[in-house]
């Protein structure tokens, strides 16, 4: 799946009429950027019912 179609299938998702792609795409960068910090400084990050995420 491409940055795009994630983008595409979230606000397909949210049903939102007035959800924008460019806010959609500010709201992913802004969470995978936040887990990103996350992983450096704790070395670990777990999302429940998708998975756990390590520094190796």
């Amino acid at each position: 799946m491409t940055k795009d179609e994630l983008i595409n299938a979230v606000i397909k998702s949210c049903k939102n009429d007035g959800l924008t792609k460019r806010l959609t795409g500010d709201v992913i960068d802004a969470a995978f950027d936040t887990i990103s910090k996350a992983i450096k400084k704790e070395k670990r990050f777990a999302y429940p019912s998708f998975g756990t995420f390590t520094v190796r």
